[in-house]
């Protein structure tokens, strides 16, 4: 009597490209060895010690916008099978990641004012929602931004700590001064 054999693929690793992060997101690729046609996998993602970083996700991306700043985070993402043809990956290749601080503004009537953020590249300034400055870090300058305000309205001001475009700086949350 003629048996059954079936013919299991063991996902490839996840890994990451040039850029591990996009805006608040970690980005990695799907395993080289998947045929999307005939299974999409879904994604653990997880810190070193074990546990799995806000359960399992579908596509190659998620939202790490809530992390605190000032600190180094490690990833770890495994591709899921689904059990009839494809079985789950080994772990990725460690990804690691700095999560700028927040700027510190103060104002002084009607000066914004901030110190340098450690790994800053550049700074953003939105008043009510639009870009109105940028300026270049440089390591133990205090910045500046006076606004032009064109009424007597309240106005939401927000600073950001801008990376690297996600080699290895994620940017900052934002600081608002209503």
């Amino acid at each position: 009597r003629p048996g059954t054999t079936a013919n299991f693929i063991k996902l490839a690793r996840p890994t990451v490209g040039d850029v591990a992060f996009s805006g608040h997101n970690l980005v990695w690729k799907a395993p080289s060895n998947i045929n999307t046609a005939v299974y999409t996998p879904t994604y653990e993602v997880y810190y070193p010690s074990g546990i799995v970083y806000n359960g399992e996700k579908n596509g190659t991306s998620m939202d790490v916008s809530e992390l605190e700043g000032g600190k180094s985070y490690t990833f770890l993402i495994k591709a899921i099978g689904n059990g009839t043809n494809y079985i789950n990956s080994e772990k990725s290749e460690p990804i690691t990641i700095y999560k700028l601080a927040s700027p510190e503004v103060r104002r002084d009537k009607p000066v914004y004012i901030w110190d340098s953020v450690s790994g800053a590249v550049s700074y953003a300034v939105y008043v009510d929602g639009k870009l109105e400055a940028t300026y270049t870090h440089q390591t133990g300058k205090t910045y500046e931004f006076k606004p032009a305000f064109k009424d007597l309205k309240p106005h939401t001001v927000e600073v950001l700590a801008i990376g690297d475009n996600g080699y290895s700086t994620l940017d900052s949350k934002p600081t608002v001064i209503i």
